[in-house]
């Protein structure tokens, strides 16, 4: 890439880093900016998904991939004005980027199709997507419509990108969900927390608020037993599927 800053090889990136931004690091320059457009929709497709599915399975912290989405976003930032550049970094003849122009969803000629493109369509998410992880997100920030914030994550709503009036074909829109999937160790503790409550044994955060010593579970011993064999066996069974996992 012609932008000082950004010539980053997979090489300089740590393995799990690189591999959720496989595609954006590979991006070319294009010619021009309608030329410039598919190849950066395709890249932001794969690796935004890469970046989804990493957090979702635990195989890469929030730390992670908001570094990983804050590197998308600049790169194909990048891409797009580049196409749009001479060597001097002159504004090439009929086209224009206005971040102002552009995040107020206005496409002119102040903001040509790539930035009516990264600012309508592909910025956003990757900026949603940062706040849902616990970052400050980007230009775009909590309030954003495309954006619903949950107890473990997000949705938000990818637009589709409109790109046959420049040549290329059209991406419909589609929704993600950031939602890390509980581990192993949390469905054990959540079972074990059963168990003692299953045996009288108050949660840690109860303890000296309910009764002492004496206390019973109200439940036969026979059926006291049953629970307590089922619940080892969910976790025997959770332990055995994170196993394969």
């Amino acid at each position: 890439m012609a932008t000082a800053g950004l010539n980053i090889g997979l090489s300089v990136l740590k393995i799990g880093f690189a591999q959720l931004v496989q595609h954006s690091v590979r991006l070319k320059d294009a010619k021009n900016e309608n030329a410039a457009i598919p190849p950066v929709v395709a890249a932001f497709d794969a690796d935004f998904a890469a970046i989804v599915d990493a957090y979702n399975n635990g195989q890469a912290t929030a730390a992670d991939c908001i570094q990983a989405l804050q590197y998308v976003d600049a790169t194909i930032q990048a891409n797009l004005r580049n196409s749009i550049t001479d060597a001097s970094g002159n504004f090439l003849p009929g086209t224009g980027w206005n971040a102002s122009v552009g995040v107020a969803g206005l496409c002119n000629k102040q903001c040509t199709a790539g930035c009516c493109v990264y600012h309508g369509d592909l910025g956003p998410p990757l900026s949603l997507a940062q706040v849902a992880l616990g970052g400050p997100g980007g230009a775009w920030g909590r309030g954003d419509p495309r954006l619903q914030l949950t107890a473990t994550g997000g949705v938000i709503k990818v637009p589709a990108v409109f790109a046959s009036k420049y040549g290329g074909q059209d991406r419909p829109g589609y929704t993600v969900t950031l939602a890390r999937v509980p581990g192993v160790g949390a469905v054990q503790a959540g079972l074990l927390s059963t168990v003692d409550e299953l045996l009288g044994n108050p949660p840690s955060a109860l303890q000296g608020l309910l009764p002492a010593s004496g206390a019973t579970t109200g439940l036969s011993p026979t059926l006291l037993i049953a629970g307590v064999a089922l619940i080892f066996g969910a976790i025997l069974l959770a332990v055995l599927a994170g196993g394969r996992a």
